[in-house]
């Protein structure tokens, strides 16, 4: 039986008649709204002592599946990027990244042909096997922070590695709670999709991230880490996740509209 630790009201779930992320639009533009309704996100490699795995239904518009979440991987905390949004360091909404393994059905089928539209422009990826679950978590440096408000104000994501053609993209300066960061922007990661755990909803379904890797760009300061940062989201103290050790940065999370276009018209037309 699929458990979690913390039960929320229902939401409203738009699937669209299976529309897969944010379809192209009536008039067939080929150019999509980049979002601007959640944060970037600034992530960090985590370690942390051995985590008892927890098995959660979910479903987004790649299917219903089951999976094993399994220890945290990453923290991740909204960010200020180039000076855009210089508000972001002080929202509360912040995710955890847990590592996953899918176990129903086993076999996970390779998606192709997405194209993801955001600031650093639009590009197309293969979605490979989901590998992180991005749990909507409060977190502090100082002591263990209440829970975010009930219902979320943001969604659980599912992220998928993606492989794709290469690319340039370019240095950025990210502030967050963490202090500021000069980084080189490498390749892309993942896509993760906005998705419903436990009959709960998708607050935002036509908002997704993709996640770029980083690397501390050169002749500029390094991030010194944190031992002791305390977070709380779905899983509490039950699972004995009380702090996390920050490590590294690993990956900028950009909102992103991400669309497929098939010859058949299931999720409408293509531009």
């Amino acid at each position: 039986m699929s458990t979690v630790c913390r039960c929320r009201p229902l939401r409203l779930f738009v699937m669209a008649g299976l529309t897969l992320l944010a379809g192209a639009s009536a008039a067939g533009s080929a150019q999509a709204q980049i979002p601007t309704s959640i944060n970037h996100f600034m992530c960090y490699e985590v370690k942390k002592a051995p985590f008892e795995t927890v098995n959660v239904d979910i479903e987004n518009p790649f299917g219903a599946t089951s999976i094993d979440v399994k220890k945290p991987k990453r923290l991740c905390n909204p960010a200020n990027k180039n000076g855009e949004d210089p508000a972001a360091p002080t929202e509360a909404e912040h995710f955890v990244g847990y590592r996953t393994k899918q176990t129903d059905p086993r076999r996970v089928d390779l998606q192709r042909g997405l194209t993801v539209t955001n600031q650093f422009g639009t590009f197309l990826v293969d979605a490979k096997k989901p590998d992180i679950w991005m749990v909507p978590s409060a977190k502090s440096e100082a002591s263990p922070p209440p829970a975010l408000p009930d219902p979320l104000p943001i969604d659980h994501y599912e992220c998928f590695r993606t492989r794709s053609s290469k690319a340039t993209f370019p240095t950025i300066e990210v502030e967050d709670q963490f202090g500021d960061l000069t980084l080189d922007v490498k390749r892309p990661r993942s896509v993760c999709i906005a998705t419903d755990l436990m009959g709960n909803g998708i607050l935002l379904p036509e908002v997704h991230l993709a996640c770029y890797k980083v690397k501390t760009a050169n002749h500029t300061p390094r991030f010194p880490g944190r031992d002791l940062v305390f977070v709380n989201n779905d899983f509490g103290n039950a699972q004995g996740l009380d702090f996390l050790r920050v490590t590294r940065p690993t990956e900028i999370c950009l909102p992103s509209t991400i669309t497929r276009c098939f010859t058949a018209p299931i999720l409408g037309p293509c531009p």
